[in-house]
């Protein structure tokens, strides 16, 4: 796979076509024009192109800043300290969700997170060192996100984050990715008090190995999962809080958190039915890569080659399905079906 900044053309080699729409015919020893891909997966790649213009100095593309001050805040995601200064009030409403304002400080190492601008345009200020210049402040979770996990994971190359709940048992990961609302924290809970070690919720880190690195935040458990996971937490009543869109929510510490990284071994899409028969479905990788496009996905700004070529090469070597269950137990009996050999 070959990415043009110049003309933002990206060109696939057919053998990756083959791949991923195996129903296409095409010839093996051609290179074929973005605009020459079946709709649907020219769709799915595009998402992930943005301009590569040449980027001014950094001084040069800081935004203004708004009359009204910025929220300022501090969180801790395990013995890292962030500190926040977010001028677009939207933007940090979404930020204090996943980074909530932490209770108590903690000894360790800090990163100072700054955002200049309002939702029309935006800079993000990493220590001092402006990262991201953009015209959506949406794209701002993925760069603090990747700022954050390159800080607790020095040694280790990051590919992508993803909006993703992430579990392990024994040596093999498992991704449970899904929309907002979708169950993933409840589940993602229930596992690490029933065998599973915890790696992350609402966000899970891949490196450039395709391995999950751990990302010690605390789980956000809704009112309507408080009933369910009580016997499983006898201090969730006691938890800290915060509200989120109107909501009472609790930070859970992981029961079994993982301190190193596992390969990835099985890409889930969980979604919960009252009353249905608990079951698991293979989903094509065309399938699974428009999910994660279409919810939330970081590989970078601006995209590079070698990041997008990875994270198709993964997608296309790691099973994929669709969860469906009604009970907890259900579900955790199918995940663990995925964790045996490959």
């Amino acid at each position: 796979m070959v990415l043009v900044p110049s003309s933002q053309q990206l060109l696939v080699f057919d053998r990756t076509i083959a791949d991923l729409c195996p129903d296409e015919i095409v010839d093996s020893d051609q290179w074929r024009d973005l605009t020459a891909l079946p709709a649907d997966l020219r769709d799915a790649i595009e998402t992930f192109i943005e301009p590569a213009a040449e980027q001014p100095p950094a001084a040069e593309r800081l935004m203004p800043r708004p009359a009204a001050p910025p929220r300022c805040w501090s969180a801790q995601v395990d013995r890292l300290t962030l500190h926040f200064a977010v001028d677009d009030a939207a933007l940090a409403a979404m930020l204090t969700k996943l980074f909530p304002p932490a209770p108590a400080a903690i000894d360790g190492s800090s990163i100072q997170i700054a955002i200049r601008g309002d939702g029309a345009a935006a800079s993000v200020i990493v220590d001092g060192e402006c990262v991201l210049a953009m015209e959506s402040a949406d794209l701002a979770i993925g760069a603090i996100s990747q700022a954050i996990v390159a800080r607790l994971h020095t040694d280790t190359p990051l590919l992508a984050t993803l909006h993703a709940s992430a579990a392990a048992l024994g040596d093999r990961g498992l991704v449970f990715a899904a929309p907002s609302g979708s169950g993933k924290s409840t589940l993602i809970a229930y596992l690490s008090q029933n065998g599973f070690d915890y790696l992350g919720d609402d966000l899970a880190a891949l490196s450039q190995d395709g391995d999950l690195l751990p990302w010690p935040a605390a789980m956000s458990i809704k009112p309507g999962s408080w009933n369910l996971l009580r016997s499983f937490y006898p201090a969730l009543d006691d938890a800290a809080s915060q509200d989120v869109r109107g909501k009472r929510v609790r930070l859970l510490r992981p029961a079994r958190p993982r301190s190193t990284p596992v390969p990835l071994r099985a890409i889930l899409f969980p979604r919960y039915e009252a009353g249905a028969e608990p079951r698991l479905t293979p989903i094509t990788p065309l399938e699974t890569l428009a999910r994660l496009v279409n919810d939330r996905v970081w590989i970078g700004y601006p995209l590079r080659e070698d990041a997008i070529d990875r994270l198709l090469g993964l997608i296309l070597r790691t099973p994929r399905h669709q969860l469906v269950y009604d009970q907890l137990e259900d579900a955790a009996a199918l995940v663990g079906t995925q964790s045996g050999p490959m």
